[in-house]
């Protein structure tokens, strides 16, 4: 909801998405939603794209696209569809195909972030020649991950080569003794208490 705004009261920064987490939507709606927000700040909108529900799991059911059983896992189909319509090329036999020239904002497109945590999210990005946000605030291997992307990165014209960005924690006080206190609850957040049986 913000990124409109944002991009309305600013000329030159990149604005967009710190997550659309595609399970809950449809790639359709993405594309159009982003499409018209390129078309209305050419080369300014960044969509990234990330599998992990992001919530907890009655939200999650909340958001889900068909609660009459449990939602697919199917993110790699959704994002080659949504990457289908941003790039102009869905096969044509795709029962959609045709969606493809009403994007809203052509002949400008958003670019494609995919965000992950995970070594599967980083052999995606590297497949597809996306640029790649790692989420070192929740897994901090993040090094080895980088590396992996850079190793199988396939350039495509559009990204002739691999980009990695991290999302990172960051706690700012005026003194250390401060900035230790503030953090205490976000490290608390990632751990897990085990019950003795």
């Amino acid at each position: 909801m913000l990124i409109g705004p944002l991009a309305a009261a600013t000329q030159r920064i990149r604005v967009g998405s710190g997550g659309i987490m595609l399970p809950h939507y449809s790639p359709f709606k993405v594309a159009e939603t982003f499409s018209a927000l390129s078309g209305l700040y050419p080369g300014r909108i960044d969509l990234g794209l990330g599998r992990a529900p992001g919530t907890d799991g009655l939200t999650m059911y909340a958001l889900q696209r068909d609660r009459r059983e449990a939602a697919p896992d199917d993110f790699p189909q959704q994002l080659s569809e949504l990457l289908g319509y941003l790039n102009g090329d869905l096969p044509a036999k795709h029962p959609f195909a045709r969606l493809v020239s009403t994007l809203p904002g052509l002949p400008e497109r958003p670019e494609p972030w995919l965000l992950g945590s995970s070594p599967q999210s980083a052999i995606w990005a590297a497949e597809l020649g996306l640029p790649y946000a790692f989420a070192d605030f929740i897994n901090p291997g993040g090094a080895e991950i980088a590396a992996l992307y850079r190793q199988q990165f396939k350039e495509t014209e559009a990204m002739p080569v691999p980009v990695v960005s991290a999302a990172v924690w960051a706690i700012c006080a005026e003194t250390t003794e401060e900035a230790q206190r503030l953090a205490a609850s976000a490290r608390m957040s990632f751990r897990c208490c085990v019950r003795a049986s």
